[in-house]
């Protein structure tokens, strides 16, 4: 059912990704992404490709990193309910999630009801 990733698929994600967010846990932002070169692109699609084909995703492409932010500068800072978690992923796992979810939707039989 889920077998290939076409490389403009993952070329159209890359480019919808926001720039300037902070990097993830392996510190690689997403301007590498965006600015890298057809060749990373066809090797990300052919990333995306191995996760659909095997159901596999490594344990190691997965890490996050979970952050506090404030939700009111103003108010009390040393209450924890003025605090909200803020998760920071890998740029190439936000690719790959934004891929495996356009595959996933677009297919889903929930949607024919």
């Amino acid at each position: 059912m889920y077998s290939v990733c076409p490389i403009l698929i993952s070329s159209r994600y890359i480019d919808q990704q926001k720039k300037d967010k902070s990097p993830g846990p392996n510190e690689l932002a997403m301007e590498s992404f965006i600015y890298g070169d057809l060749k990373l692109h066809v090797h990300l699609s052919l990333l995306v490709t191995f996760f659909l084909r095997h159901s596999y995703v490594p344990c190691t492409f997965m890490k996050l990193v979970i952050l506090p932010h404030v939700k009111n500068k103003s108010g009390n800072i040393t209450d924890p309910d003025n605090y909200r978690a803020i998760a920071v992923s890998n740029a190439e796992t936000k690719i790959v999630e934004s891929v495996l979810l356009h595959q996933v939707s677009s297919v889903s039989e929930c949607d024919k009801y």
